[in-house]
């Protein structure tokens, strides 16, 4: 939907633009003049008048900025609320423990290889540390530092051929837990 101008009978084009965002599209609602469109029911403007100073008519059009702005805001607060109804509907609740092999979904593409035929999940990797709920410390290996991902972009490695430096780093984990556990058991002194 291109801009629509709409002209009064005073010759004067008025242009006022409200765009909201709705279910992962941009809708532009155009008011003005005797256009109506998705629910607006715009009334031609009688305030604006040939004869007005200058800075009546732009604390006007300020004042109609606000008033479309306003709208529009309550439009993406009606939108969010929507699409995180939408969202939790399918979201499962996924934990994995410190330790675990993931699947990382990781659809990067490469210039000159085409993006069908590559991989979009890489692994095995290991959890390192939860963050909280919905993020994750994911170590990729050993000399890497590790990286923090989303839940969502995470699978649970379910196969058998666990990388070598997968072993020794959850040994190492299990080392390093036990020697806290050792220090918090120790009277203070």
């Amino acid at each position: 939907m291109g801009p629509v101008s709409t002209t009064g009978d005073d010759g004067i084009q008025i242009f006022r633009t409200c765009i909201y965002f709705k279910d992962t599209k941009f809708y532009a609602l155009w008011k003005g003049g005797n256009f109506t469109a998705a629910g607006c029911d715009p009334q031609p403007d009688t305030e604006i008048q040939e004869n007005r100073s200058p800075d009546d008519y732009v604390a006007h059009l300020q004042n109609k900025l606000k008033e479309n702005h306003a709208f529009a805001r309550k439009a993406l607060k009606k939108v969010s609320i929507y699409q995180k109804k939408r969202y939790d509907l399918n979201a499962k609740k996924r934990i994995f423990k410190r330790g675990e092999a993931v699947w990382i979904y990781d659809p990067i593409r490469k210039k000159g290889v085409c993006s069908k035929l590559t991989p979009k999940w890489k692994g095995p990797f290991i959890i390192e540390k939860r963050i909280d709920d919905v993020t994750y410390r994911v170590k990729r290996s050993l000399r890497q530092p590790s990286t923090v991902y989303h839940v969502d972009r995470l699978a649970l490695y379910q196969g058998r051929n666990v990388p070598s430096w997968a072993s020794r780093f959850r040994r190492m984990m299990d080392l390093e837990e036990a020697n806290n556990d050792q220090q918090l058991d120790k009277p203070v002194g």
